[in-house]
């Protein structure tokens, strides 16, 4: 049995997050199985095979059960595992309600490792975001809609996408840090903050929006 409470859409280092609030699996659905210690998964997307190895120090997938959550039309929004303390454990999965593949990486206790992918509603890729065992970006590389990359070993600029095309965030990136300007957007379109970063560190001056348009406050950093 599934419960959701409720569930957040994230931006991090100008990337989306997927965040799943009070959710219990309160037992394992029938005919799915764990993924063992060391186990491969291959998986096609976009007529490209990528192989995702599941390996833990100390709390293997087997240790984690399956979770799906679901769209209000029953079409599948996320595939994944979740240890006894509902912590994110093995691998990830996220769909747009057309059923492209919208996010796919491997997290342990939460932390995510490995190599994470994300992309568009239309197939193509928007990222690759490379971190170490402790969550850390060791590279990341990013391209726009068109297939046009912006974003090479973690300098230059990444983008994301709310599913209905408009733009949420576009972030300026130097050695994988925040370098420079940051712009959200509500969904509805209207602006939500424009915010600078040196090195990784928050500067200047900062704006939020509320979703009407109307400027809500100021921030000197």
């Amino acid at each position: 049995m599934i419960r959701i409470a409720n569930s957040n859409r994230l931006v991090k280092n100008g990337f989306q997050i997927l965040e799943v609030n009070d959710l219990e699996c309160k037992s394992k659905p029938e005919g799915n199985k764990s993924i063992k210690r060391g186990e491969i998964k291959t998986m096609k997307i976009r007529d490209k095979i990528f192989v995702c190895v599941c390996f833990f120090i100390s709390n293997s997938c087997n240790e984690s059960h399956e979770c799906i959550t679901y769209y209000p039309n029953k079409t599948i929004k996320e595939i994944y595992f979740e240890n006894s303390s509902h912590k994110y454990n093995g691998l990830y999965k996220s769909f747009y309600l057309n059923g492209k593949i919208k996010l796919l990486g491997v997290s342990h206790k939460n932390t995510t490792i490995g190599t994470w992918y994300s992309y568009y509603s239309n197939g193509r890729i928007n990222s690759q975001i490379s971190y170490d065992n402790t969550g850390h970006v060791l590279s990341a590389n990013g391209w726009n809609k068109i297939g046009i990359m912006t974003l090479k070993e973690g300098t230059g600029v990444g983008e994301m996408y709310f599913d209905n095309e408009q733009i949420m965030t576009r972030s300026s990136y130097k050695n994988n840090k925040l370098h420079g300007k940051t712009e959200t957007w509500h969904e509805n379109g209207k602006r939500n903050s424009i915010t600078y970063y040196q090195n990784g560190k928050a500067s200047g001056t900062w704006y939020i929006w509320d979703q009407n348009g109307n400027l809500i406050s100021t921030e000197n950093h």
